[in-house]
């Protein structure tokens, strides 16, 4: 009999295990940024709200900025992890002196719907709703779309290779290997044992083995001198890299880039 209720005892234990790490990982998949601290109109730069929707339904939000100079270049601003569209105004504002700026929120971010992240695997789709809005409402100034994608936006990007719409992508820090980066979000709010089986519970897929380095379009890579390895693992058919320096002469070394 005291061997059932040692059995019984440690399948309790188990269980309370496995609550606990269920309950941590709910936090890393759920614990997105909201709100936003600032705005365009801080810079001193008018911006058009806007309100869109997923490829999937959620409804989104955004802010245009319209360039100084006339443009047909429209570039997404995607935001990274535990970040949302107001934390990229002042490294990117500057770039509406001569092109279109439309900074998004991803779902669970900012002032979009949803409490969710799949660490850019499903804001793919977050993407398109964009590009498809771009395109509807706001041609004219989207001949050209180029996409700033930085932290784990570059995973959306690059499962975009047939969309025809893309020009080229910024990659600002780009994730390449999803798994490794969830599993280090996850070291740095205390939780060192990550489990294959939570990743693919919380990701609804059944693969985990997937790369996000490959690009159809011209890529440009910035890079900090820290992550310059990352750049020789970026497949692209053209491809560049700028140093940011502190000085921020990377800016405009990028803007001639875009525009040439």
């Amino acid at each position: 009999m005291i061997y059932l209720y040692l059995f019984a005892g440690f399948l309790v234990i188990v269980f309370l295990f496995y609550k606990w790490l269920d309950f941590k990982f709910y936090f890393i998949f759920s614990g997105t940024k909201k709100g936003v601290s600032t705005t365009p109109e801080d810079f001193k730069v008018f911006y058009e709200p806007i309100y869109f929707k997923s490829l999937d339904g959620i409804d989104l939000s955004g802010w245009f900025i319209q360039s100084q100079n006339e443009s047909e270049i429209t570039v997404i601003i995607a935001h990274g992890y535990g970040q949302n569209k107001s934390d990229m105004l002042e490294e990117t504002i500057d770039f509406n002196q001569c092109l279109n700026l439309f900074y998004i929120d991803f779902r669970g971010y900012g002032e979009s719907k949803g409490n969710f992240t799949s660490y850019g695997l499903y804001e793919s789709k977050d993407i398109i709703g964009a590009i498809n809005f771009l395109k509807n409402f706001r041609e004219d100034f989207s001949k050209k779309i180029y996409i700033y994608a930085s932290s784990f936006a570059s995973v959306s990007v690059s499962q975009l290779n047939e969309d025809e719409n893309i020009n080229m992508v910024i990659l600002n820090k780009p994730v390449i290997d999803l798994k490794e980066f969830i599993k280090n979000t996850a070291g740095k709010m205390s939780l060192w044992f990550v489990s294959d089986f939570f990743i693919k519970k919380y990701l609804k897929c059944k693969r985990l083995d997937l790369e996000f380095r490959r690009f159809k379009f011209p890529v440009v890579f910035l890079t900090d001198g820290s992550d310059i390895k990352l750049f020789d693992l970026i497949d692209s058919t053209q491809k560049d890299k700028i140093e940011k320096d502190a000085k921020g002469l990377w800016k405009g070394k990028l803007l001639q880039r875009i525009i040439s």
